[in-house]
């Protein structure tokens, strides 16, 4: 992606739909190669947390989840919330699936707040119906989403000869704030913070805390 002094977003077309064993790697390149785009040394490719687990295989039926009686008694719990807040009704096999998935509940009302088994505090430890093909499938996240990305990158280095970054990306809601923004899960080449603690800002006064979560959004 020839450019000075600029940073350039590029979307990239004609990736098929990904199905278990797809080379994720291999068709980014293919797909570079015929919207005629060609990498430098620096770029940053940032992918769809969805594709990765499709290509994993992270895709789970519910009818195959036999809910335990904690499902059940939260199901019941926030149906009635569900309902009054005009949101989706999740069903106990949903809830133990989201269980599974889970360290911890942390809060539990007509969303599921979870900290996920990697440490990600988030809505129904991340699984999601979204561009999942079935009625009764759901994706779950990639057990090591860092490893991944380095699976990737170091494909795409090796192909490419250049030096790269890989994020793998998921929407996670916001505290106290309607709409979903991109949360780096998984990153491989690119240190995920900035920390400027010690830089000077516009008036010559020390930054003591600032450190910038530069791979989100």
């Amino acid at each position: 992606m020839k450019r000075k002094n600029k940073i350039g977003l590029f979307g990239i077309t004609g990736i098929p739909l990904i199905k278990e064993g797809d080379n994720i790697a291999k068709l980014i390149i293919e797909s570079l190669n015929k919207n005629e785009v060609s990498l430098d040394n620096g770029d940053i490719l940032v992918i769809a947390q969805i594709i990765v687990s499709k290509s994993l295989g992270l895709i789970k039926d519910l009818k195959k989840v036999k809910p335990s009686q904690r499902a059940i008694d939260i199901y019941h719990n926030i149906k009635n919330k569900s309902k009054i807040a005009n949101l989706p009704i999740k069903n106990p096999e949903l809830i133990q699936a989201i269980l599974d998935e889970s360290k911890r509940l942390i809060k539990s009302e007509h969303v599921l707040i979870t900290e996920t088994k990697h440490g990600f505090i988030c809505a129904d430890a991340g699984i999601d119906k979204s561009n999942v093909e079935g009625n009764n499938n759901i994706s779950l996240l990639p057990h090591d989403p860092d490893k991944e990305a380095k699976r990737i990158r170091q494909y795409i280095q090796n192909k490419t000869k250049k030096q790269l970054a890989v994020i793998i990306s998921d929407s996670f809601g916001r505290s106290f704030r309607i709409g979903s923004v991109g949360t780096a899960i998984g990153v491989s080449g690119i240190s995920p913070l900035l920390d400027k603690r010690g830089e000077k800002d516009l008036y010559k006064r020390e930054l003591k805390t600032t450190i910038i979560g530069q791979v989100d959004s």
